[in-house]
Formats: structure tokens, sequence, C-alpha cells
């Protein structure tokens, strides 16, 4: 049941139609912003059941304000509806992969929007999700009481469903090309669920089989969850659980290179070199190390070293063809 709602847009004539309509319609606890910094900042102090932003605000935009909230545990199960007088196609699509809960075109129908409204929290991929959420639950709890082999059991049942967000976010590019734009949407939303869900799942067993002793299936697991971390853009939890990794094995050199690869987003160059020369020592034939190394020192103007390592990357990978240009152009100046 929705009863806090928090509004977000640049234009104060439309946040006022917007504040009118809930209020006509019932609801009593809404609070109205102009930017996205603000709302993120009061998402801090105060839990809504309902976000409702602009698509286009100043410097923090709505959408990078939902891949922040979605990157957040707290608010997995929160609506959020993203408004804009026009969606293309990829806006659908974008805005599907980071979690959004609906779409709607503004100037808004008013009885279209409380219908949204309503059905937001009773939808059948919300009501999926929450019971995913629940048995993921269960394993955990049942690994903090000591009982491990349980938990195991539960939390590879949570895995094997044969749901995946593979399927759900191939249905959503067809109904996005289809312009059927909600059941897109539907699609996405489930597609987020699962890979949030399966990434913690993975996560808990691979803190699991550490407990029980068994590294290379801890390494496994947490490898995956990192992985589905990274695709999702949470650095953050990709970072916290390739350091538990290198812990359980420190001659893993995917979890220094996949470390390399975080640092250079957060423009850490040097910290992200240290991880990539890790990653080397592990496994010094690594091409796909050596690329990773050239692209950064391509990125800080270093061109010498740059050819260095677009050679090195070539010699073990000649397949990398990108390089092959951009090492013939480094040489050609």
């Amino acid at each position: 049941m929705i009863e806090t709602v928090l509004l977000i847009d640049k234009d104060r004539n439309a946040l006022e139609s917007l504040e009118n309509f809930f209020y006509e319609n019932g609801f009593k606890d809404v609070s109205k912003l102009e930017t996205g910094e603000s709302a993120w900042s009061i998402l801090q102090e105060k839990q809504f059941d309902l976000v409702v932003s602009s698509w286009e605000l100043y410097e923090l935009s709505g959408l990078n304000l939902l891949k922040i909230i979605r990157r957040d545990s707290r608010f997995w199960e929160t609506t959020f509806f993203l408004t804009k007088s026009n969606f293309s196609r990829e806006d659908v699509i974008r805005a599907g992969q980071a979690g959004v809960s609906g779409l709607i075109v503004s100037p808004f129908n008013s009885e279209n929007f409380l219908k949204k409204i309503k059905s937001s929290g009773e939808d059948n991929n919300k009501i999926k999700s929450l019971e995913l959420s629940r048995k993921l639950e269960k394993g955990l709890a049942l690994m903090e009481s000591g009982d491990l082999e349980k938990s195991l059991e539960v939390l590879n049942e949570l895995l094997k469903l044969g749901e995946t967000a593979e399927v759900y976010y191939n249905i959503g590019y067809i109904k996005a090309a289809q312009e059927k734009f909600s059941e897109a949407v539907e699609a996405f939303k489930m597609a987020t669920a699962i890979d949030r869900l399966h990434a913690k799942a993975y996560k808990a067993l691979g803190s699991l089989y550490s407990k029980l002793g068994n590294n290379e299936m801890a390494k496994m697991y947490l490898e995956k969850a990192a992985e589905i971390y990274l695709s999702s853009e949470k650095d953050q939890e990709a970072e916290d659980v390739l350091n538990e990794v290198i812990k359980i094995n420190p001659d893993t050199q995917n979890a220094y290179n996949s470390l390399g690869v975080l640092y250079r987003k957060k423009n850490e160059n040097e910290k992200a070199l240290s991880f990539y020369k890790k990653a080397l020592k592990i496994q010094p034939d690594g091409a796909h190390v050596y690329y990773n190394i050239a692209k950064l020192y391509l990125h800080m103007k270093d061109f010498e070293n740059a050819k260095i390592h677009i050679k090195k990357a070539l010699e073990f990978n000649p397949g990398y063809d990108d390089l092959a240009l951009i090492l013939k152009k480094l040489e050609n100046k």
C-alpha cells in the first residue's frame, strides 16, 4: 500500500500539478523537490513508498537517480515512476534495465496514472521478486543460525529456478521492438529483480562454502557474484566480493584484473595499474590484462607505454583488431 510519495521535477508548474493530483486522490504524505541530488539526500532520512521523477532534471537525471536507488538494497522494492513528454524505444530499454516500475507520458492522463499507481504494488512480477527475496532471506537466516547444510539446500534451490534474468531481458527487448512498452518494462523489472537476488545468492553460497572449507567452490560462486555486480554497475558490491575472493585465494588473476577495471572506472589510474600488475605476476601471458593496461595508458596519454602493452597483448592474442589499428596509428605519428 502506497502512503508516502516523493515527487521530483525541475518544472515548478508540473510539480504543483502532480502534487495536486496526489492530494485530490487521497494521498496525504506528499513531498516535492526540484533536483535529483536533493531527492537522494532526503531518501537517506525517510523511506518513501512511491517516487515519481521527471527524466529530465538538472545535473543528476531521473534515470541516474533511479540507477543509484536500485544499487541500494533498501530501495529494491520502492515503486519508481519516470515521467517524460515522449519515450523512445531506447528510453524504455534503459529505464527497464535500471529497474523502473513504470513510465508516465506527461502531461499525464489522471485516470490511467491512478490505475498504474494502484496496481504497481500488486503486479505479478513484484510478487515473484518478493518470493525470491524471501527464499534468499531464509537461506541467509539458516546460515547465520549455523544450519549450513540446510542453508546450502535453500540457496541452491533458488539458483535452480527455471526463470532467468537473461530470458526476461530478451523478452523486454522484443516487447520494446514491438512498441509494447508497458510489457517491456514488466519484463525488465523481473530481470533486474532476479539479477540482484541471484548475485546475493551467489555471494551467500561463496561465503557458505568458505565456512565449510571448500575454497574452490567458494571462489567459483564469489566470482560469479562479482561478475553479476560488475555487469549491473554495482561497483562497491563487486569490489567487496572480489576482495573476499583474494582473501580465499591470493593467486586469483581474474579478481585482480577486475579490481583494475573497477579502479580505472573511478579514474584512480595508479591503483588500477597496481592491480593489473598483480594479475600479470600470477599469469604473465594474460593477454586480456595487457589489453586493459594498454587502454589505461591510452587514457593517461602515455603513448609509449601504451605501445609496449599493445604489442604484448597482440603477442599473446593476435585477435585484438582494435588494438592493432591503434598501434598502427601510434607508430605512424
